[in-house]
């Protein structure tokens, strides 16, 4: 699967919606999550000139115009340096609980889209001058995702950036 780290447009919001509610009821599953996930991006879509404010990005599959996560990124200004931090990652419907449960051959698709999420977030370094970009592992399934998600990424990106683990802290550099 090849997944890209993307800003939302009206439209692609607009196409995510669909699907998602479209998918949701295929699977049977309650949308209320989801549409809360869905109406706070479209309140967190505007780009410039943020500081301090969290941005909805979507990892979007290939060229599809339907987000398959949704992903919360936060830059903030300081004296002596800025941040840059992923704070969440949403997944959409189609990788919800249940269907992981079912079909344990997409958590490999589960790690690739926390794997574009990361990279998509320490490529926004370009724009958003952040030197360093830290996700925390706040409980102990994150802490062994962000273990694995270590792993994959010196696997596949050890070329673009450093990464390892400070303690709970995946710590990425820029090369």
């Amino acid at each position: 699967m090849a997944t890209k780290l993307k800003k939302f447009t009206p439209a692609t919001l607009v196409t995510t919606r669909d699907q998602w509610v479209e998918s949701a009821k295929e699977l049977d599953i309650p949308f209320l999550d989801y549409d809360v996930i869905l109406e706070w991006s479209a309140n967190h879509i505007c780009y410039e000139n943020a500081n301090g404010d969290s941005l909805a990005y979507g990892i979007f599959d290939g060229k599809s115009d339907c987000a398959i996560a949704i992903v919360e990124i936060v830059y903030t200004q300081r004296t002596g340096g800025s941040w840059l931090k992923m704070l969440s990652v949403k997944l959409g419907p189609t990788l919800a609980p249940v269907v992981l449960e079912s079909d344990m051959s997409k958590l490999v698709e589960v790690l690739d889209i926390y794997a574009e999420a990361t990279i998509g977030t320490v490529t926004l370094t370009g724009s958003h001058k952040a030197k360093v970009v830290k996700l925390y592992g706040r409980n102990e399934n994150l802490l062994r995702l962000l273990v694995a998600l270590n792993e994959r990424l010196k696997a596949i990106a050890a070329d673009k950036f450093g990464c390892k683990m400070e303690g709970r802290w995946l710590v990425i550099t820029g090369k």
